[in-house]
């Protein structure tokens, strides 16, 4: 499963924050760190920012109704609870 957007400005460098309660991203992804099948997330050449892998699933992501915040170098995604998906 993948989650796309596209980031407007070029960025060399950019800063994903991820809100999502009762959900610690930070020691997720710190135990994946180094598994290149576990997640691949990148800035294609066209601006689209590309993020996959089973660290979505882990952290709660898919399937929930997400608020995506871009400012320059960082990204905000929080999890917009109480919508009803349909």
């Amino acid at each position: 499963m993948a989650c796309m957007c596209r980031v407007s400005a070029p960025f060399s460098s950019i800063c994903v924050a991820i809100e999502y309660r009762d959900t610690d991203i930070a020691a997720l992804l710190a135990e994946l760190d180094g598994h290149d099948r576990e997640g691949a997330d990148w800035i294609r050449d066209n601006g689209e920012l590309y993020l996959a892998g089973d660290w979505l699933t882990r952290c709660g992501l898919l399937g929930q109704s997400l608020n995506i915040e871009l400012l320059p170098g960082k990204m905000i995604i929080r999890v917009e609870f109480g919508v009803i998906l349909a």
